[in-house]
């Protein structure tokens, strides 16, 4: 009797897989109908991954048109993996980088006045990013043929250097900023600072075509960041390789000179800045901007005087 039961069970599980077989469309012996593997079934998983990465891409567009003329406080590390592919027309950006003092003060061997009394390559909070850390990013959202300035020393110059090729950029130049003064030292007085100059893609002209590889620009006098550039300057690198409307994109903000600059060549901007002490002072620079340059116009109405902030 026992026998009988477990043949009746056996014919029961061939019948049960013979119609498995015809469901799934094939001869191999126990196969299963297994979900995605039809043609229409890989058409629709297309569809359904393409639906997927359009709305990825849309949120991301959502975010970007959120972010534009605004200096976001947050690190751009995770700031810039926000942005989509390619929506940044120009980044120009002076990055935390390890810094040389000069050597320490000693006054007994005739050392300049006025060196720093540190030598530990630090001189303000969130120093410590390496290049790796968001050179990648810069250059994901830049656009195909579009130029990014980074400003650096002599000390970082060649890792700067080898990750910017390393994640697909193209050395365009070395641009050298003479500035009016020299930082104390007891070697050479160091009186410039290096820029990268950097593209994507396919080399683009500069607007400018006479400039030269040394700029002259007087440095910030009472400086509100210790690294803080000249507006002029950074204008400058604006307008040799951009356009009016195009979005420029600093990571390393500070207290938003580049923003001051785009505003003065009509482009817009994209910033992140991690220190809570210059956002404040930058969110300060750019709301006065907007005051000093806004235009009031009084136009009369039947209630009285109308001002129209323009």
């Amino acid at each position: 009797m026992t026998n009988l039961i477990l043949i009746a069970q056996m014919r029961k599980q061939d019948r049960q897989q013979e119609r498995i077989k015809k469901l799934a469309g094939t001869k191999c012996k126990g196969a299963k109908k297994i979900k995605g593997t039809g043609t229409g079934d890989r058409l629709r998983n297309k569809d359904q991954q393409k639906g997927k990465q359009k709305l990825i891409t849309s949120l991301a567009r959502f975010r970007f048109n959120k972010m534009v003329n605004k200096v976001s406080k947050m690190d751009c590390r995770l700031g810039l993996k926000m942005l989509p592919d390619e929506c940044i027309d120009l980044v120009v950006t002076d990055p935390a980088y390890k810094v040389i003092s000069g050597g320490k003060p000693d006054k007994s061997k005739g050392a300049p006045s006025g060196m720093l009394s540190l030598n530990d390559g630090k001189i303000f909070r969130h120093n410590e990013i390496n290049f790796s850390e968001w050179l990648t990013e810069v250059y994901r959202v830049l656009k195909d043929q579009s130029h990014c300035y980074i400003f650096t020393n002599f000390l970082n110059l060649k890792e700067l250097m080898d990750e910017a090729l390393r994640v697909g950029f193209k050395a365009h130049n070395l641009l050298i900023w003479e500035k009016n003064n020299a930082t104390p030292n007891k070697w050479y007085m160091k009186n410039c600072e290096y820029v990268l100059m950097l593209y994507k893609g396919k080399a683009k002209f500069i607007n400018h075509c006479g400039s030269k590889t040394v700029h002259q620009f007087n440095n910030v006098r009472n400086k509100q960041h210790p690294c803080e550039k000249p507006e002029d300057l950074i204008q400058f690198y604006i307008e040799n390789s951009s356009k009016e409307g195009d979005v420029i994109c600093d990571p390393f903000a500070g207290v938003n000179g580049f923003a001051l600059a785009a505003l003065k060549s009509n482009r817009q901007f994209i910033g992140f800045e991690i220190d809570e002490e210059y956002y404040r002072i930058g969110q300060k620079r750019i709301n006065d901007y907007h005051l000093s340059s806004s235009k009031v116009v009084w136009e009369s109405s039947e209630d009285g005087q109308l001002a129209i902030v323009l």
